[in-house]
């Protein structure tokens, strides 16, 4: 079920792809007439800054592993 609607997803996605950045500028301008900019500063917020925050989060989280992995070598090798 899940493979079937990733197939559809992909087919449209590749089907329509031309049309998604003249969509993402008519929702924008009827966001901005109907709501106001309030809702577009919250989109420029949600498209610029939560990749810069998922990737900050990924570097510290790759550091603390790499530490976590080194101190659990050490611990083996005292074993050993």
């Amino acid at each position: 079920m899940f493979t079937e609607l990733s197939k559809k997803l992909n087919r449209l996605v590749t089907d329509y792809g031309p049309f998604t950045s003249l969509t993402l500028v008519l929702i924008l301008i009827l966001l901005l007439y109907l709501t106001g900019w309030q809702t577009i500063m919250g989109a420029i917020f949600r498209y610029l800054l939560v990749p810069y925050f998922a990737l900050l989060l990924s570097s510290v989280s790759a550091s603390l592993r790499l530490h976590s992995a080194v101190v659990s070598n050490g611990c083996i090798s005292l074993m050993n």
